[in-house]
This record gives C-alpha cells, structure tokens and sequence, in this order.
C-alpha cells in the first residue's frame, strides 16, 4: 500500500533533465535524453520498483513495537495502535521513513549512492 508520491531521481542525479540548446533541434535532444532516462510514474507502489543486487526488493518494511489494538476512552469502535511503520530504502541506503497514529516523518543519513 506504500506508493511513491515525489519524483524519482534520475540518472543524472537530478529530479529534472537539463534544457539543451535553443530551437527546433532542442525539443529532438529532450525528447532522445527523456527516452534514455524516462521519468517514473508518480504514486507507483514501491512493490514495482527494481529490485536491489541480489534479487532484493527495494524496499523493507516492518511493524515495530506494540501490535495491539486499543480501543479509544472516546469510542469503543474506533481502535489505535501505537506501532511505528518503518520503511528503509535498500537502494538508497540511509533513508528510512517512519509512520505511526497518522504522522510520519523521513530522515536520510548516508553517503548519497545508490546501492548497486
């Protein structure tokens, strides 16, 4: 259910290709650097991303902590977890995303290379 919702990063380490020269020839280059570096499809599932060296998926994701749920002093029917999601990037080793009661946050400690 995780998607992707910003833009990917492309072979030029960049979210955007670069303009290249002025008139009819300018859109011809961007059209042939567009189709030797497509952009990716924004809100993909990660499960469709390449996976890692060793037939590895791109992405790890686990429930830490508290897997019960509890119902609320407000309503009996409304339930919480107090779990925390956490997603780590094997392709970018790193970045991690951590969700938990409707918040989440993103950090990135690493060298800034792809595994690969």
């Amino acid at each position: 259910m995780w998607v992707h919702h910003t833009q990917n990063i492309l072979k030029n380490n960049r979210v955007a290709h670069q303009e290249q020269g002025d008139g009819d020839d300018a859109a011809d280059i961007m059209k042939k650097i567009e189709a030797a570096d497509p952009y990716e499809k924004r809100l993909k599932t990660i499960a469709l991303d390449r996976k890692v060296k060793g037939q590895l998926p791109s992405w790890n994701v686990r429930l830490c902590g508290d897997r019960d749920q509890y119902g609320t002093p407000k309503s009996v029917n409304e339930k919480v977890n107090y779990g925390v999601v956490v997603v780590r990037s094997l392709q970018w080793p790193g970045a991690t995303t951590f969700f938990t009661q409707g918040r989440w946050l993103q950090i990135y400690v690493g060298d800034g290379l792809k595994y690969e």
